[in-house]
């Protein structure tokens, strides 16, 4: 009783850390990106002990949280947990008796414990994105035993290998090995497990419910701030649509915000759409003088891919001469992506940051510009300039766009 309780309370503490670490990166991630970075596995296997151990080889289960930090490095804090250890046994090389190695480590009548193992590891991927995710894993971590084996707390190493299959953004099944160094005889044993990966924040929201406005309140169906007869009757806005001119600033703040017109993507007609303007540039939507230098490249990827062709290079070519002629300028380079039937949001992501990579990575290799004047950013499929057709999509979504800022160096 004694050892399940231990065994209950430091599993109590590691969840009470999994929650103090998890709770600032989600909300950190929710801050600062379109996609939710962090994930939850649960998984079952076994570990196999040397053969001088003095416990048999078991069954173990591993509960981990990640943490995707970039394309090719996830980290992970995982629990692994062992119930119960049941002793390996040696011969009296004199008597030929058996002899409990449990017993000879840990003291007379103990013949079973368990153990806890606190991990964190470090994941190198090499193709993160796609459904077939191998990746090499390295990492340290705190072994505790419920009874003295050597030491009550052992440290370790470990490196291994494993594999995800991503189902979708949200589910996929992985696989699992690892070779852990611990103790101070440097035992090398294995642990091999299968499980499945929870990405909580992949999951799409449900549409909204059908707006309720309080007794004697107008009604605002697209809850944009503004009542739809005021939508329909004053400002021809789309009351089922609270971003009528698909520019990135709802209709309510336009009108309420930024004085800028619900109706025109542009408003002041520089060439830069009221959204980028306030979100990003920080100019004046109201002022077509202060508009950056504003592109819309349509390359014309094949699906799925980032490789830029070479009748595009031309194109691409026209930025390069601007930069070169200009080493003050800076460019922002933003892909942007359509949806078709079968495509995700998080492969949308994935799919227009390498864009943006690859047109920058061009402009770096042919026309010299140095990368820390070039920011590659991916929108995947959250600034469309339209509506998206649910099996075509809308190709007019699907584009590069750069912004150059001229006299920012």
């Amino acid at each position: 009783m004694r050892r399940h309780a231990q065994l209950s309370h430091l599993a109590a503490g590691f969840l009470f850390l999994l929650g103090a670490v998890v709770g600032p990166l989600r909300a950190r991630a929710v801050e600062t990106a379109d996609l939710d970075p962090i994930y939850l596995s649960l998984s079952g296997g076994a570990i196999d002990f040397e053969g001088d151990e003095p416990v048999k080889d078991a069954a173990l289960a591993v509960i981990r949280a990640g943490y995707d930090y970039s394309e090719t490095w996830s980290f992970e804090l995982g629990l692994e947990v062992i119930p119960r250890l049941k002793e390996s046994w040696r011969r009296d090389w004199r008597t030929g008796e058996p002899i409990s190695r449990l017993e000879e480590a840990a003291g007379p009548g103990v013949h079973d414990t368990s153990s806890l193992r606190l991990m964190f590891d470090g994941l190198q991927h090499f193709t993160r994105w796609e459904k077939l995710d191998p990746y090499l894993a390295f990492g340290v971590g705190l072994a505790w035993y419920a009874d003295t084996i050597d030491d009550t707390l052992e440290p370790l190493v470990e490196a291994g290998a494993g594999c995800m299959y991503h189902l979708s953004d949200e589910w996929g099944l992985r696989a699992d090995f690892r070779t852990l160094i611990a103790g101070s005889d440097t035992e090398a044993n294995s642990t091999y497990t299968l499980g499945v990966r929870w990405t909580p924040g992949a999951r799409l929201p449900p549409p909204l419910p059908p707006a309720v406005q309080p007794s004697g309140q107008p009604l605002d169906s697209d809850r944009d701030g503004l009542p739809d007869t005021e939508e329909t009757e004053r400002h021809h806005t789309d009351p089922l649509n609270k971003d009528t001119d698909w520019d990135a600033l709802t209709d309510g703040d336009e009108l309420r915000k930024h004085g800028t017109d619900p109706l025109k993507r542009d408003t002041d007609g520089g060439a830069v759409y009221d959204g980028h303007e306030v979100i990003e540039d920080q100019t004046d939507p109201k002022l077509a003088a202060d508009d950056l230098r504003f592109f819309e490249l349509r390359l014309m990827f094949d699906p799925g891919d980032w490789r830029i062709k070479s009748e595009y290079y031309s194109e691409i070519g026209v930025i390069g001469k601007i930069l070169k002629d200009d080493p003050s300028a800076v460019a922002r380079i933003e892909g942007h992506s359509d949806q078709p039937a079968g495509v995700t949001a998080r492969g949308a992501l994935k799919l227009t940051t390498r864009r943006a990579q690859a047109v920058a990575d061009y402009l770096a290799a042919n026309w010299g510009i140095e990368t820390g004047r070039l920011t590659p950013v991916g929108y995947g499929l959250t600034r469309p300039k339209g509506p998206n057709d649910p099996v075509k999509g809308n190709r007019d979504n699907e584009r590069i766009e750069v912004y150059i800022r001229h006299g920012a160096r």
